[in-house]
Formats: C-alpha cells, structure tokens, sequence
C-alpha cells in the first residue's frame, strides 16, 4: 500500500515537473544573451571585457615621474596605472578623454563622465536626456545642405513667385540660399500659414492622408501647422529644398545598441556620437560646458544615421562614416560641408586611410574576466521595442468580455438540458456537442471574406472590439454550455424538489440553491474560457488590421518576423504574454479549493 502511493506521488511529481518544464525553459531563454545562443550556448557564458581605450598621459607636465596609463574596458571598468578606479557596469562603452575627466558612452547607461583623480562620476546623461534635447529639435526648419544646387533654389523660387504662396504672404522669393531664411519666416508666421490652409483646404486631391486629417482640423498646435506646411509644400513643388523627413526618437534597447556599436569622439568641447544600425536619429554634439545637444539629421542634410566611426580631421571638422559613404561636418556649427556617396557600398580609400589607428602594446593581464550574467535588459529591450501595454490591455478587454459573456449565455441552457425535459432535448444537445468536433480553420477563410465585402459596403468591421468579441463568441459558447452542462447534470436531483418543498418557486431554486452550489464549477468554467480567449488569435489575426484591437498572441505572430534572430527577445515577450493566467490560476487555486471543500487547504 505504501509503494502504491509512492508511485502515484511519482507520477504527479513527474506530470507536474513536464508541466511547468516548458515555462521554465521560456524563462531561461529569456534571459540569455543573443551572442550565446547564436553560438549554442545554453548557459551565460564570461563576457568578454576587452580595452578599448588606452592612453599614458602626464597630469603634471613639470613632472618627471612616469606617465599615467588609463585604460578602460568595453564593460565599464576604468583603470589608472593597473588599479580599477571605478566600474560603470556598462557594455558596449567607448571612450574619449578631456583633460582630467573620461566620457564614456555605453548601450545601456547613455553618456558618462568619470573623473580620473579618483574615479567618481561627475554627471550622467542617460537615453532620456538625449530624447528629451531631440524632442526639443525643431525638425520643419529649413535647412540648407551641401547637395542643394543654385539650380534647386531657382525651380523652387521660380514655381513659388508664380503661386499663392508668394500671393498671400507678399514675399518675392530669391533665387539663392536666402530663400530659407524666407521660407523660414512663412514657417513662424501663423497669419500667412492659416490663410494658406484655408486656400489649400479646398483642395481633396492630397497624397498624403495626414494633410486632409490637419487640414480638416479647426484648432491645430504650432507644431501641426509646420508639419502640414511642410508636408502640403514638399507634395505642391517636389525639391531638395522643399524636402521633408522627419524620424521620430525610437527607443534605444540595449542588445541592438551593443550589437550594433556606438560610435564617440572628442573634438575641443564637443563630444560627438553615433550609433550604427539607424536606431539613432543622426550624429549628437553633445556640449560638455552647457551640456546641451545639438543634432544632425536628415533633416539637415545627413544622407545616413547609420554612423560607423568619427575621425576629426581639423580642429573644426569632422570625418562621418556611415553606411552611404562618408560626409564632413562642423562641429560648431551643425552643419554639413560635404557628402560623399560611396560607389556600390564600397567604403572610400580615404576612410579607409583615416580610420586605421596603431595598435597598442601593452600588457592587460590585470583586467579581469567578464562575469556570466543573466540579461534581465532583454524585458526592457522588448517593452521598448513593441507595445506591451496596449497588447496587454487588448487581450484583457476581449478575453474577460468573451469569458463573462460565455457564462451569463452558457449558464441558461446548460441548466435547461441537464434538469429539464422538453421536446427536441435530445437533438439539441448532441447537435451542440457535434460543433466541439470542428475546428476553426475552416470558417476562418469564409469569415474574411464576409467580413470584406461588409466592410467595403461602408459596414466597419475590422478593428472592432465588438465584431472580435462577436466572433470568437459564437465559437466558444458551445464549449462553455457543455461545460457547465456537467457541472449540473452532477448536482443531486433532488435539490429543487427539496428548495420547491420550502416555498421556493423555480426561478428561486435555480439563484438561490443550484446556482450556489455550482458555484466552483462555474468558476472553473470563467478561468478556461478566460484562459482559451487569452490564448486565442485566429479570427483576432485577421479582424485587427492594426494596433487598436490587436492582443498579446497577435503580437508574437507580428515579433516572430521582426525578431527572426532574437530568440532571447520573443522568449521573454511569451513569458509576459503567458504570466498573467499563470499569475491568475496561482491566485484562483485555493478560492477554488475552498470552495469545493469548504475550508481553505
């Protein structure tokens, strides 16, 4: 008798361990740097903390003693002569000097500055501060730029003295570069920009959606108006002076900034950074005395933000390497001199000279190891790459809609097939059990069509928390009736006739005696149907064309594309898709026992 139980507890043991085995899994994947599991590496491998900054320098120019040696590691570890001064527990961390003081700029930690008389942090300037100061640009200014020709100032000066823009605000526009300082001025004057809406206003045939949507609007912000100015200027006279693009700030994640590198370098009191892999919006001089930023961007004529290295090359240019090329800029004043657009991908012969740098010999057994760590930054890496938040509150919107619906439709006829005798019982009932056996993949091409055609004869259905809800309910309420079909059919027989005896009529048998005492079960019932919603995406995928109904499981679909080779990151998007109904279940569990039982287990 004793072995049998030791048995039973080893097979649940065993049940419960390949049961909870897959989300442990997901978990432990979640955590695991790209580079290791690019390289099938199951466990957090040492990371690697190479120098990437080493200099020997004299503090004291007076002095004979010997100069000291800085050197810093890609993970944040400062050294002067061999002793570890302080650790930013940085990675991906480049490096440049200003006199007393170490900038470091990392992935995760933004811009840094270290003393090197004894290793305290000065200041830090993190990826908000840098949103911030770019939120601030003003993007809808004009801008000249090296590959603006004579010749675009006069086809643009030449279209716009012969249109209502040189009518309605009086400007005879030159044929040269002060055409953007006039234009600049229409830009601030919102007299002449609502006289030029209301002109344009009547007007349907624009390209661009967003300018009917502006144009429509009766009270614009400031900022609305130079976006429309320009957007309905670059649609009415196509030009490189005209042109607009504008990049909104996109959240920096860690594992994407440090597989694709940043880039720094020091010129006088501005540091300037980059980023390849166009995550960043373009090249930051950062000032180190006002500590302000300023920006170029395509906006200002930077043909690519995908920056590879800086080399300065005088004491007020500076070299850009990026994926297009190369281009010259000037640090003081933001502006770019030239652009030079490689042939074929090819990066130029001169870059190649110019960015060559001698190797240092030194010996760097001091520097210790990189630790194995989890990378928990994967979470935040997710959370700032996809819409969390609005996947998460879709799926609660349409699966407590669907599962509190099943039971207040369910909870009727399920009672009226397992305790009431009427003609055609028989059929009804094996008739809705006959639907369990269908799955919804053939409905589902049907249904998009229907809804399609629908939709074109002015029905709005797509997008719809209602038509989702709809939907999806006609395909689970059948489960829910026979669910709780035997959850009725296992109460004793005799509890209405015994609630009846006692005065009760059969509305008030059913709310008052049966409906109590299945009360567990219908509970069961709401947590399944609340899990099967959760998890559901087939009809969701077709019915959700864009964000505003779209739940978490539609949103992995959409990541497994995006993260084709981020295993880590979709990993921890299933984990936070998946640790509510777990974190709901842990929750339910001892409602539901004691419930069944009477009293808490």
């Amino acid at each position: 008798m004793l072995m049998h139980k030791k048995q039973k507890l080893a097979v649940a043991w065993i049940f419960a361990f390949a049961g909870v085995l897959p989300f442990v899994v997901m978990v432990w994947f979640s955590l695991m740097p790209n580079i290791d599991i690019l390289n099938k590496k199951y466990i957090p491998q040492p990371r690697e903390n190479s120098v990437v900054f080493f200099e020997e320098i004299n503090f004291d120019t007076n002095s004979t003693k010997k100069p000291t040696q800085i050197a810093a590691t890609e993970l944040g570890q400062i050294f002067v002569n061999k002793k570890m001064i302080t650790d930013l527990n940085s990675v991906a961390t480049v490096y440049a000097r200003q006199e007393n003081s170490l900038w470091g700029a990392s992935a995760d930690n933004g811009l840094t500055e270290i003393s090197l008389k004894n290793g305290t942090i000065k200041g830090n300037y993190n990826w908000e501060y840098f949103e911030d100061s770019y939120n601030k640009f003003d993007p809808t200014r004009f801008y000249s730029s090296s590959d603006i020709l004579p010749e675009n100032f006069s086809w643009l000066a030449d279209r716009l003295n012969s249109s209502d823009i040189s009518k309605i605000s009086g400007i005879k526009f030159y044929q040269s570069e002060e055409i953007i300082n006039q234009l600049n001025y229409i830009l601030t004057n919102e007299k002449i920009l609502n006289l030029l809406f209301a002109e344009w206003g009547k007007s349907d045939g624009w390209l661009n959606p967003k300018i009917n949507s502006l144009l429509e609007k009766s009270a614009r912000t400031e900022r609305e108006n130079h976006f429309l100015f320009r957007w309905c200027l670059s649609e009415l006279f196509p030009n490189k002076v005209s042109r607009f693009r504008y990049f909104p700030w996109e959240n920096i994640w860690e594992s994407q900034a440090t597989s694709f590198g940043l880039s720094m370098v020091l010129a006088g009191n501005k540091i300037v950074l980059g980023m390849r892999g166009e995550i960043f919006p373009g090249v930051a001089i950062f000032d180190t005395d006002t500590k302000e930023i300023n920006w170029i961007t395509d906006a200002t004529g930077l043909p690519n933000t995908s920056i590879h290295r800086f080399s300065q090359v005088s004491d007020s240019e500076i070299l850009v390497i990026h994926d297009l090329g190369t281009s010259t800029i000037q640090q003081e004043s933001g502006k770019v001199l030239k652009n030079h657009i490689a042939i074929a991908g090819n990066t130029p012969s001169v870059v190649q000279d110019t960015i060559s740098t001698p190797s240092v010999k030194s010996d760097f057994s001091f520097i210790p190891q990189g630790s194995r760590k989890f990378q928990f930054s994967n979470y935040q890496d997710i959370a700032k790459t996809m819409p969390l938040a609005v996947f998460m509150k879709n799926s609660a919107i349409i699966s407590l809609s669907i599962a509190v619906l099943c039971l207040l439709l369910a909870v009727f006829p399920s009672y009226a097939i397992a305790r009431m005798r009427f003609k055609g019982k028989t059929i009804f009932s094996r008739a809705l059990l006959s639907t369990q056996i269908f799955s919804g993949l053939p409905f589902l091409i049907p249904v998009f069509v229907i809804f399609s055609i629908l939709q074109m004869n002015d029905f709005r259905l797509f997008n719809s928390y209602s038509v989702i809800i709809f939907v999806n309910l006609i395909f689970f309420l059948p489960m829910a009736i026979q669910f709780l079909f035997n959850i009725f059919a296992a109460l004793p027989a005799n509890l209405e006739e015994s609630a009846i005896l006692d005065g009760c009529n059969y509305w008030q048998a059913f709310t008052k005696v049966l409906l109590p005492a299945a009360a567990p079960g219908i509970a069961v019932c709401f947590i399944y149907m609340l899990l099967f919603a959760w998890d559901e995406i087939l009809f969701i995928w077709i019915l959700s064309t864009d964000l505003t109904t779209a739940t978490l499981p539609v949103g992995i679909r959409m990541a497994v594309g995006q993260f084709a080779n981020r295993p880590e990151l979709l990993m921890a998007f299933c984990v936070v898709a998946s640790a509510p109904m777990i974190l709901l279940i842990l929750l339910a569990r001892p409602l539901l026992l004691r419930s069944l039982s009477g009293k808490e287990r």
